[in-house]
């Protein structure tokens, strides 16, 4: 998957998990008269931006844990077997 596709739909996934919380916390804002629907756009869209923030920097903090312990834990000598091709039945090994 290239880095535009991945990008793309972690995007998308941010967007979704701040609709899901937005409503499934009932933050949207829906008052009656034309006064405070000005001023709940303004709260609406704050929220929007607050909890999009908030779960791009647990994205971007997940992503550096996983990173590190990568780091840590995959060394080459663990990933050669994997990575290296088996050689073939007819081919001679040196």
């Amino acid at each position: 998957m290239g880095p535009l596709r991945v990008a793309v739909f972690t995007l998308l996934s941010i967007a979704a998990l701040v609709g899901w919380l937005v409503v499934d916390h009932e933050l949207w804002d829906r008052p009656r008269d034309e006064i405070a629907r000005q001023q709940a756009r303004l709260f609406n869209l704050v929220t929007v931006i607050t909890v999009f923030i908030g779960i791009a920097c647990l994205y971007a903090t997940l992503f550096v844990l996983v990173r590190v312990t990568a780091a840590f834990l995959l060394t080459p000598e663990s990933l050669r077997p994997a990575l290296l091709p088996s050689p073939s039945p007819g081919s001679s090994s040196p």
